[in-house]
C-alpha cells in the first residue's frame, strides 16, 4: 500500500504541556541555540523519569547536536545509550579546515554561541588542519563495532515521528530503540543517517558556500536507512499522531498501569488543533490560485475559449505531476486548471448566446 507523507507541522522549538491528562514534551531542534530550549528539554528527562507515561514529540526535528538527545536518554533512564552505528571520519587538512569553518559560520550567524565554546572549537580544528599541512598524512579515524544493550525503563514512552525528522533527530530514535517500553507513532523518519559531521567550504571562483559530510556511519545490523529512515511501530497520519497517541493511552490500546488510566480518564481530552501557521498554509494554495488566476484571466480576457481550455488542461496536468512531489504546488495548479476550464465554459456559453 502506497502512503503519502504528511505536510510539515509548524510549532515552536520547545513546548511542554498536558493533553488529555498525558504529559507531552515537544522539541523541534537539537541545535545549540537558543540554549534555554535545550536546557528545558534536558530538565524534562529528570522531571518525568519514572513517570507512568510520557509523549515526546519530535515531528519536524531536523537535527542539530547529537549530544543533547543522548544526554536526555541518559538522564531519563540512568544509563547512557550506545551508538548503533560503526562510526569513522576522514581526518585531513581539507576536512579539518571545513569543520573549523562550520563552527566559525555558526558563530558568525549566532554570536551567542561564543558562550558554548565555539571559538575554542574553531581554533581546535584549525590546529588539526595545520598539523596535516605540516606533513601528517590523511587517515580514517579508527572504528569499533558497538554492542548496544537493552536499557530498562518502566515508563511508557511514546515518540511521535514524521518524515521531517533527520540527522541527530534520528540519532535520538536510534538511542530510544535501546530503551524498554518505547512506542513510535506516526510516519517513517527522513533518512539522513549515513553521513555526518558537516564541513563548510567556499568555492574560490563562484564564492558559493557548500556543505560536505566528513564521517561515515554504518548500522550494526547493516540495514541501509538513507532516505528511508526508521519505521514507526504504529503508522498513523503524522499530523494527527498526538491525538492518536493520547486516545490510545486513555483507551488502554497502548498499555500503562490501570490506576494511571483511571486517573487520566478524569481529565478532559480536547484533541489538538492545527497551529495558526498550519491553517494559514492550508488556505495559502487556494488564495494563491484565486489571486494568480484572477491576474491571468484579466491579462488574457480577450482570448478565446480554446486558449482557456488548453490552459486548463496544461495546469491540471502540472497539478497531477506535482501532487505527489510538492502537494501545495499541485493543489495550486489543479485549482488554476479548474478556474481556466470554467472560464472556457463561460466563454463558450456566452458565444452560443450571441
Amino acid at each position: 500500500m502506497k502512503l503519502r507523507s504528511s505536510e510539515p507541522l509548524h510549532y515552536g522549538v520547545y513546548e511542554e504541556k498536558e493533553v488529555g491528562g498525558v504529559p507531552v514534551v515537544r522539541i523541534r531542534s537539537f541545535g545549540d541555540h537558543p540554549k534555554e530550549n535545550i536546557d528545558a528539554f534536558l530538565a524534562s528527562a529528570s522531571q518525568y523519569k519514572g513517570a507512568p507515561c510520557l509523549i515526546v514529540d519530535i515531528r519536524g526535528n531536523t537535527g542539530g547536536n547529537e549530544a543533547w538527545p543522548k544526554q536526555w536518554v541518559t538522564r531519563f533512564t540512568g544509563r547512557q545509550p550506545d551508538r548503533v552505528q560503526v562510526f569513522t571520519e576522514l581526518i585531513s587538512e581539507t576536512t579539518m579546515i571545513g569543520r573549523s569553518n562550520s563552527y566559525a559560520l555558526a558563530l558568525h550567524n549566532v554570536p551567542e554561541l561564543s558562550q558554548q565554546g565555539y571559538p575554542a572549537k574553531v581554533e581546535e580544528f584549525r590546529g588539526y588542519a595545520e598539523a596535516h599541512d605540516e606533513g601528517v598524512a590523511a587517515f580514517w579515524w579508527p572504528y569499533t563495532v558497538p554492542e548496544p544493550r537493552t536499557i530498562p525503563s518502566t515508563t511508557t514512552l511514546i515518540v511521535l515521528v514524521d518524515g521531517y525528522v533527520y540527522s541527530s533527530g534520528e540519532g535520538f530514535i536510534s538511542y530510544l530503540h535501546q530503551v524498554e517500553n518505547v512506542v513510535f507513532i506516526g510516519e517513517n523518519s527522513g533518512g539522513a543517517v549515513t553521513y555526518g559531521q558537516m564541513s563548510h567550504h567556499r568555492l574560490p571562483n563562484s564564492q558559493i558556500l557548500v556543505a560536505l559530510p566528513t564521517s561515515l556511519n554504518v548500522f550494526v545490523d547493516l540495514e541501509y536507512r538513507e532516505e528511508k529512515g526508521f519505521f514507526p511501530d504504529l503508522w498513523v497520519p503524522a499530523g494527527d499522531a498526538l491525538n492518536y497517541a493520547v486516545a490510545a493511552v486513555r483507551r488502554g490500546t497502548i498499555p500503562t498501569s490501570q490506576p494511571y488510566r483511571e486517573e487520566i480518564s478524569e481529565a478532559a481530552f480536547t484533541p489538538e488543533d492545527p497551529s495558526l501557521m498550519d491553517r494559514v498554509l492550508t488556505w495559502l494554495p487556494i488564495a494563491t490560485a484565486v489571486l494568480y488566476g484572477g491576474v491571468f484571466v484579466y491579462l488574457n480576457r480577450r482570448r478565446g475559449r480554446i486558449f482557456f481550455i488548453l490552459a486548463g488542461v496544461v495546469m491540471a496536468a502540472m497539478g497531477y505531476f506535482f501532487l505527489s512531489r510538492e502537494p501545495p504546488l499541485g493543489y495550486v495548479c489543479i485549482l488554476l486548471g479548474a478556474e481556466n476550464t470554467l472560464i472556457s465554459l463561460y466563454k463558450w456559453r456566452k458565444a452560443r448566446g450571441t
